[in-house]
């Protein structure tokens, strides 16, 4: 587990009020009706489970008294997603850092998938501009070597066209970038 760093810097939450538990994959579909009995068991209430995006279904969060749980998804891939779009988040404000500023950018390449989910596709992106990269298959992971930020590809859309704004995620705190 972390270690509580308390009094190290103003703001912070005192360690009973920000109880992090190192991120494990409990939210594996393989495992989850094992862990899911466990945290019923030890009275977690379960705030979201099974979200409609890709890679990362099978995201769980819940909480008891004051401590977070989140169940991660087996797959790689999947896990760098789910920590960027909502644990990372969620640490931050635990911790009384500055949430990562949200950021738009141009799409230069187009790009097209099915409606029903949300998409998190690995891209480079510079200067404003998004390049969604190749390989975006889940198994894939070399393409984290060349990517800086995840593409939002919203739930309805299917078709991403060139000149489009999309919502990104940087996978650092880019505090200094110009967009």
């Amino acid at each position: 587990p972390w270690r509580c760093r308390r009094g190290l810097h103003p703001g912070r939450l005192p360690c009973s009020h920000a109880d992090r538990r190192q991120p494990d994959r409990l939210g594996e579909t393989a495992r989850q009706d094992f862990v899911k009995r466990i945290l019923d068991k030890i009275g977690t209430t379960e705030i979201f489970y099974k979200i409609q995006q890709k890679p990362g279904k099978p995201l769980f969060f819940g909480k008891k008294d004051q401590t977070l749980f989140f169940g991660l998804p087996g797959n790689p891939s999947a896990v760098v997603t789910c920590f960027h779009a909502y644990i990372k988040p969620a640490l931050l404000q635990i911790t009384g850092d500055q949430p990562q500023a949200e950021h738009d950018a141009i799409l230069v390449t187009p790009y097209r998938k099915k409606s029903g989910l949300t998409h998190f596709v690995k891209a480079r992106v510079q200067g404003g501009k998004a390049t969604i990269l190749d390989k975006q298959l889940s198994y894939q992971m070399d393409t984290y070597a060349q990517a800086n930020a995840f593409v939002v590809l919203n739930e309805e859309q299917e078709d991403f066209k060139i000149g489009e704004k999309v919502r990104i995620i940087f996978f650092y705190n880019y505090k200094d970038i110009k967009l």
